[in-house]
This record gives structure tokens, sequence and C-alpha cells, in this order.
């Protein structure tokens, strides 16, 4: 856990992902960052997606589909 954010209206995929950005940048740890773990939501699909192109962007290379880690206790309480 890094920080919490409150993020206003709908949690859309693009909205967390520029409340991670910051926060990963705000603490300059951009280039340290492998992995991000979360639930199955959708919404985080989009986030991911959201926060490749971001890292593109800075010259990082951050592959969504292999950045992505799926934490079970949450998949299972949601199901």
């Amino acid at each position: 856990l890094l920080d919490f954010v409150e993020v206003h209206g709908k949690h859309s995929g693009k909205k967390l992902a520029k409340a991670v950005y910051d926060v990963l940048t705000k603490l300059r740890i951009l280039e340290k960052i492998s992995v991000i773990m979360s639930d199955n939501a959708s919404s985080n699909d989009t986030m991911m997606q959201e926060l490749e192109s971001l890292f593109k962007k800075d010259g990082i290379t951050f592959p969504a589909n292999e950045c992505r880690g799926r934490c079970l206790p949450h998949i299972i309480h949601l199901s």
C-alpha cells in the first residue's frame, strides 16, 4: 500500500490509472514498479491498459498483461 487517494465520481479504469500514476510519480518510483495487484474488476483491466500507455509516454516498458497480479482472496470475496 502506497497511498489512499479519493477518486471522485465513477471509478473508471482511466481515472484509477491516473490516480495510481500520479502517486507513483509523486513518490518517484515509476521505474521500480513491476506488478500491480488487483481483483478481477473490469475497470482494473482498463486501468492496466491505461497505465501501460502512461508509462510508455515516459519511456518505461510496462506490459499490462504481464504486470498485473490478481489477488485470490479478493476474487473469492467478490464471487
